[in-house]
């Protein structure tokens, strides 16, 4: 009885074996061919060029890389300093397919022409002029309704839903 019993606990264990191999199989298949019915828009921006207490090209990336290491369809605003530095990280987990560039600069942005307002509206009502920020940071914040309004205008993977995410998420995304 117990030889037929180990005969029988060996065949039950190879075939949960297999089982548990075509289960992970069958998961990396449906994960690979799911994609959400949603499309995310960041933007990116060497603004150091405004502002040289702005975050560095370096440090942009860096932050940026968690984003870009996620497998959903995402649109990316960014101008000629940064595209090729994201296209790089972004091609390097292979996620280039879902993604969409539009390069640009701020000051061809549709609201960029109330920047001095911005600039003046910052002198007068910003009590805590943090020296990290600027007017054409704000202006970029401002224009997130800009950007996703043009994603869902142009809508590049046909999706029905589109939302905002911060491209600054360094480690507070998981």
């Amino acid at each position: 009885m117990s030889a037929y019993l180990n005969e029988e606990l060996q065949d039950n264990t190879e075939s949960q074996t297999h089982m548990e191999i075509s289960n992970n199989t069958e998961l990396q298949e449906i994960n690979n061919s799911i994609t959400p019915d949603s499309t995310l828009t960041t933007a990116c921006f060497d603004l150091t060029r405004f502002h040289n207490k702005s975050r560095n090209l370096n440090e942009s990336m860096n932050n940026m890389k968690t984003l870009l290491s996620v497998p959903c369809y995402l649109v990316i605003y960014t101008d000629n300093i940064c595209i090729d530095f994201i296209k790089e990280i972004r091609n390097s987990f292979n996620l280039d397919h879902l993604t969409h560039y539009i390069v640009t600069n701020i000051e061809d942005l549709s609201n960029y022409k109330y920047l001095d307002t911005i600039k003046s509206n910052r002198e007068k009502y910003c009590p805590t002029r943090d020296e990290r920020t600027s007017a054409e940071s704000h202006f970029i914040c401002c224009s997130k309704f800009e950007f996703v309004l043009q994603t869902m205008e142009k809508n590049p993977f046909h999706t029905t839903r589109f939302g905002w995410i911060d491209a600054n998420l360094n480690n507070n995304f998981s």
